[in-house]
Protein backbone atom coordinates (compact mmCIF):
# COMPACT_ATOMS: atom_id res chain seq x y z
CA UNK A 1 0.00 0.00 0.00
CA UNK A 2 2.78 2.44 0.86
CA UNK A 3 4.31 1.83 -2.60
CA UNK A 4 1.08 3.03 -4.24
CA UNK A 5 1.06 6.17 -2.13
CA UNK A 6 4.70 6.91 -2.96
CA UNK A 7 4.03 6.41 -6.69
CA UNK A 8 0.92 8.59 -6.77
CA UNK A 9 1.34 12.12 -8.14
CA UNK A 10 1.48 14.86 -5.53
CA UNK A 11 -1.89 16.55 -5.11
CA UNK A 12 -0.60 19.09 -2.64
CA UNK A 13 1.33 22.07 -3.94
CA UNK A 14 4.73 22.08 -2.27
CA UNK A 15 6.16 25.18 -3.93
CA UNK A 16 6.11 28.53 -2.21
CA UNK A 17 6.34 31.95 -3.82
CA UNK A 18 9.39 31.09 -5.91
CA UNK A 19 9.20 31.07 -9.70
CA UNK A 20 8.29 27.63 -11.06
CA UNK A 21 10.41 26.64 -14.08
CA UNK A 22 8.48 26.04 -17.33
CA UNK A 23 9.59 22.39 -17.32
CA UNK A 24 7.75 21.82 -14.02
CA UNK A 25 4.49 23.50 -15.07
CA UNK A 26 2.24 20.61 -15.97
CA UNK A 27 -1.24 22.09 -15.56
CA UNK A 28 -3.26 23.32 -18.50
CA UNK A 29 -5.71 26.27 -18.36
CA UNK A 30 -8.63 23.83 -18.54
CA UNK A 31 -7.36 22.23 -15.29
CA UNK A 32 -8.30 25.45 -13.51
CA UNK A 33 -11.96 25.25 -14.56
CA UNK A 34 -13.26 23.36 -11.52
CA UNK A 35 -11.44 25.37 -8.84
CA UNK A 36 -12.52 28.66 -10.42
CA UNK A 37 -16.05 27.38 -11.06
CA UNK A 38 -16.38 26.24 -7.44
CA UNK A 39 -15.06 29.56 -6.15
CA UNK A 40 -17.48 31.61 -8.25
CA UNK A 41 -20.70 29.63 -7.86
CA UNK A 42 -22.53 31.42 -5.10
CA UNK A 43 -25.80 32.84 -3.96
CA UNK A 44 -24.83 36.01 -5.80
CA UNK A 45 -25.39 34.19 -9.10
CA UNK A 46 -28.92 33.27 -8.07
CA UNK A 47 -29.72 36.81 -6.98
CA UNK A 48 -28.22 38.12 -10.23
CA UNK A 49 -30.54 35.83 -12.17
CA UNK A 50 -33.62 37.10 -10.38
CA UNK A 51 -32.41 40.68 -10.85
CA UNK A 52 -32.18 40.19 -14.63
CA UNK A 53 -35.64 38.59 -14.74
CA UNK A 54 -36.95 41.66 -12.90
CA UNK A 55 -36.54 43.69 -16.11
CA UNK A 56 -39.61 41.94 -17.51
CA UNK A 57 -37.81 39.91 -20.17
CA UNK A 58 -38.38 36.21 -20.81
CA UNK A 59 -36.42 33.47 -19.09
CA UNK A 60 -34.48 32.65 -22.27
CA UNK A 61 -33.65 36.29 -22.99
CA UNK A 62 -32.40 36.66 -19.41
CA UNK A 63 -30.34 33.47 -19.75
CA UNK A 64 -28.72 34.59 -23.01
CA UNK A 65 -27.97 38.10 -21.71
CA UNK A 66 -26.52 36.69 -18.50
CA UNK A 67 -24.29 34.20 -20.34
CA UNK A 68 -23.00 36.92 -22.68
CA UNK A 69 -22.28 39.22 -19.72
CA UNK A 70 -20.48 36.50 -17.79
CA UNK A 71 -18.38 35.41 -20.80
CA UNK A 72 -17.36 38.99 -21.64
CA UNK A 73 -16.47 39.86 -18.05
CA UNK A 74 -14.45 36.68 -17.49
CA UNK A 75 -12.79 37.11 -20.88
CA UNK A 76 -11.50 40.50 -19.72
CA UNK A 77 -10.28 38.97 -16.44
CA UNK A 78 -8.57 36.20 -18.40
CA UNK A 79 -6.83 38.67 -20.71
CA UNK A 80 -5.52 40.63 -17.74
CA UNK A 81 -4.37 37.41 -16.05
CA UNK A 82 -2.19 36.49 -19.05
CA UNK A 83 0.43 38.92 -17.72
CA UNK A 84 0.67 36.88 -14.53
CA UNK A 85 1.29 33.69 -16.49
CA UNK A 86 3.93 35.29 -18.67
CA UNK A 87 5.61 37.11 -15.81
CA UNK A 88 5.39 34.17 -13.37
CA UNK A 89 3.89 36.41 -10.71
CA UNK A 90 0.45 37.58 -9.59
CA UNK A 91 -1.04 40.43 -11.60
CA UNK A 92 -0.98 42.84 -8.64
CA UNK A 93 2.75 42.22 -8.20
CA UNK A 94 3.41 42.73 -11.90
CA UNK A 95 1.48 46.01 -11.92
CA UNK A 96 4.30 47.52 -9.84
CA UNK A 97 6.19 47.80 -13.12
CA UNK A 98 3.52 50.15 -14.47
CA UNK A 99 2.74 52.09 -11.28
CA UNK A 100 5.97 51.80 -9.29
CA UNK A 101 6.17 50.53 -5.72
CA UNK A 102 4.61 53.67 -4.22
CA UNK A 103 2.08 54.11 -7.03
CA UNK A 104 0.96 50.50 -6.61
CA UNK A 105 -0.45 51.32 -3.18
CA UNK A 106 -3.60 52.92 -4.62
CA UNK A 107 -4.56 49.96 -6.88
CA UNK A 108 -3.57 47.60 -4.04
CA UNK A 109 -5.88 49.31 -1.55
CA UNK A 110 -8.70 49.38 -4.12
CA UNK A 111 -8.19 45.67 -4.79
CA UNK A 112 -8.22 44.92 -1.06
CA UNK A 113 -11.39 46.98 -0.49
CA UNK A 114 -13.05 45.25 -3.43
CA UNK A 115 -12.19 41.85 -1.96
CA UNK A 116 -13.51 42.81 1.47
CA UNK A 117 -16.67 44.26 -0.05
CA UNK A 118 -17.22 41.18 -2.20
CA UNK A 119 -16.83 38.78 0.72
CA UNK A 120 -19.11 40.92 2.90
CA UNK A 121 -21.77 41.07 0.21
CA UNK A 122 -21.63 37.29 -0.34
CA UNK A 123 -21.97 36.66 3.40
CA UNK A 124 -24.99 38.99 3.59
CA UNK A 125 -26.61 37.34 0.56
CA UNK A 126 -26.04 33.87 2.04
CA UNK A 127 -27.69 34.83 5.33
CA UNK A 128 -30.65 36.49 3.63
CA UNK A 129 -31.08 33.53 1.24
CA UNK A 130 -31.02 31.10 4.16
CA UNK A 131 -33.56 33.20 6.09
CA UNK A 132 -35.83 33.33 3.03
CA UNK A 133 -35.70 29.57 2.51
CA UNK A 134 -36.40 28.90 6.19
CA UNK A 135 -39.35 31.35 6.09
CA UNK A 136 -40.75 29.70 2.95
CA UNK A 137 -40.50 26.31 4.68
CA UNK A 138 -42.59 27.67 7.56
CA UNK A 139 -39.81 28.43 10.03
CA UNK A 140 -38.77 31.61 11.76
CA UNK A 141 -36.45 33.23 9.23
CA UNK A 142 -36.18 36.35 11.38
CA UNK A 143 -34.51 34.50 14.25
CA UNK A 144 -31.18 36.00 15.31
CA UNK A 145 -29.87 32.50 16.16
CA UNK A 146 -30.66 31.32 12.62
CA UNK A 147 -28.83 34.28 11.11
CA UNK A 148 -25.78 33.68 13.30
CA UNK A 149 -25.70 30.00 12.28
CA UNK A 150 -26.17 30.93 8.61
CA UNK A 151 -23.15 33.21 8.78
Amino acid sequence: MSEKIAAAPALIERAGIEVIPESERTAKPRDLFWPWFAANVSVFGMSYGSFVLGFGISFWQATIVSIIGIVVSFLLCGLIAIAGKRGSAPTMVLSRAAFGVQGQKVPGVISWLTSIGWETFLAIMAVLATATVITQLGGDGESIALRIIAT
